[in-house]
């Protein structure tokens, strides 16, 4: 073999390598991807059944909930987020009834438009005032809001896997028909995911193999 031939072997492994870690490195971002999809996922299903929780609790339906099973498993997390979303919405609620004040206040502000200049730059200052106290209302109402949304999704992430192990130990479903087709449709979603993963994890296994094959030298 030549020095010529000897460098373009050692060009072809170096490319073969570079496309084998790009390719590697394309799955471990995509595996991750799926790794939120599952939290995602398991995210949504604590919002769907809490609030169908919620709306059986509201309606009084207490003893309901007990004689049928449904709160198996669900209760002291239903319990601890059911007070947690009541503080925020309690908190929501003054929030709203600020920036109704806010609004009032700017309308009883500028009963007559102004005609003069002067009176223009002085209703233009009140304005932003009263205008930036709404805009700081609305912030705090968005963030509280957040705060109602990411407290439902603790819940489904936390009862998803108590569901999951006691089903998996103990062949325990939930008993309810509603909250058993939320729990049976997040679980195919997420084992479809994970079969996802799964093949892209395989992927990965054989692109190392193919990196420590190319990087062998001939004969060993």
């Amino acid at each position: 073999m030549t020095l010529w031939d000897e460098v373009k072997k050692q060009a072809k492994v170096a490319g073969n390598a570079a496309a084998v870690a790009g390719k590697k490195a394309k799955i471990r971002a995509e595996m991750i991807l799926l790794d939120n999809k599952v939290v995602s996922r398991k995210q949504q299903f604590g919002i769907d059944l809490y609030d169908f929780l919620h709306n059986v609790h509201c309606n009084n339906q207490n003893m309901i909930l007990s004689d049928t099973g449904m709160m198996e498993h669900l209760q002291p997390s239903f319990i601890r987020a059911l007070k947690d979303t009541k503080a925020l919405e309690a908190k929501v609620r003054v929030k709203n009834a600020d920036l109704e004040a806010n609004l009032a206040k700017r309308s009883e502000a500028f009963p007559v438009p102004a005609v003069e200049w002067t009176g223009k730059l002085q209703n233009a200052g009140k304005s932003a005032s009263l205008y930036g106290g709404e805009t700081k209302i609305r912030t705090e109402i968005s963030l509280l809001d957040s705060q109602l949304t990411r407290r439902k999704q603790e819940f489904g992430v936390g009862v998803y896997d108590i569901f999951v192990t006691q089903e998996d130990l103990h062949n325990w479903l939930p008993k309810d028909r509603d909250v058993r087709f939320l729990y049976d449709q997040t679980r195919r979603d997420i084992t479809n995911i994970d079969d996802e993963k799964d093949r892209k994890s395989s992927d990965l296994a054989v692109l190392g193999s193919e990196t420590s094959s190319s990087n062998a030298e001939p004969g060993y």
